[in-house]
């Protein structure tokens, strides 16, 4: 199923900033930030792709957003999803848990970054 929108899941105003910025600058898609469950529901498909901070709010009631990849993971259709973060076990730890390959947000230029976001809009 193609991707139509992309959800900024957990990030602070300052990181949904830059992140949209940097989205828009490869894609139209229509951008939306979620901070609690009740805010993600609405777009929990598999049209949607989920920008997932390592460190969530705490009204997910999950340690990190590598827990909400794995819950998310084990329900029907799931969106697809990858982890914002700079550390690489914490980026193997979301792709084993079900994540497509991410990236950091001190990343957000460089072309491995761009092409992992092109890649799973695919």
């Amino acid at each position: 199923m193609p991707i139509t929108q992309i959800i900024l899941v957990g990030h602070c105003g300052f990181d949904t900033a830059n992140l949209t910025r940097f989205i828009k600058k490869h894609t139209d898609l229509p951008i939306h930030a979620a901070q609690s469950p009740k805010e993600l529901t609405p777009y929990l498909s598999p049209d949607a792709l989920l920008l997932i901070n390592r460190v969530i709010p705490r009204a997910f009631k999950l340690p990190t957003g590598i827990e909400l990849i794995a819950q998310l993971n084990q329900q029907p259709n799931p969106p697809r999803s990858l982890l914002i973060s700079n550390f690489p076990e914490s980026q193997q730890q979301a792709i084993t848990a079900g994540a497509l390959p991410g990236f950091g947000k001190s990343h957000l230029t460089d072309q491995k970054s761009i092409k992992l976001l092109t890649d799973a809009l695919q």
